[in-house]
């Protein structure tokens, strides 16, 4: 398990910074004119900030301005994009939660999360994971029947983690 550094306080931060809804972003109280704090992490995608000489991702940063530090809970983006960091798009998730939602690989070659086609028999193959296991969903002559089974088990087990089908 990572180890995840103690977030400063709702206090320190709502004393720093000013939070823009529009953006997701925050903005220094320090200086006369609005600043943006932070910066985008090119590797990885995610928003950093610096505070108080240690950085953190930004999206921490949101929820423990809103709702205080969440320990070791993740903090997910609903709709799997690193940087929007709005409080609407944030929730606290574990690390299977978080995993759930996320997008396709980028060696995904149906077009489908949980689809692959299964060469020896010539059908796609539909798969998911629960609880770390690898659970086989049946064999279909399209890649979007498989799909379809897919997101019908998805729905039924990840619920509001289900992530990008597509």
């Amino acid at each position: 398990m990572r180890k995840i550094n103690p977030l400063p306080t709702k206090e320190r931060l709502h004393e720093l910074f000013t939070y823009s809804f529009v953006e997701g972003a925050f903005y220094w109280k320090r200086y006369s004119k609005p600043k943006l704090a932070g910066s985008k992490n090119r590797s990885r995608g995610y928003c950093r900030v610096m505070v108080d000489d240690i950085a953190y991702q930004r999206h921490r940063l949101v929820w423990a301005y809103f709702h205080g530090d969440p320990g070791a809970s993740l903090v997910d983006h609903t709709n799997t994009i690193r940087d929007d960091d709005r409080i609407e798009n944030l929730r606290l998730a574990d690390e299977e939660e978080n995993r759930r939602n996320s997008k396709m690989y980028c060696t995904n070659t149906s077009g489908f999360k949980g689809v692959t086609l299964e060469k020896s028999v010539n059908k796609w193959k539909a798969y998911i994971y629960l609880h770390n296991r690898r659970i086989h969903l049946g064999l279909y002559p399209t890649k979007e029947e498989a799909a379809a089974a897919y997101a019908e088990a998805a729905n039924r087990l990840h619920g509001d983690f289900v992530g990008q089908l597509q």
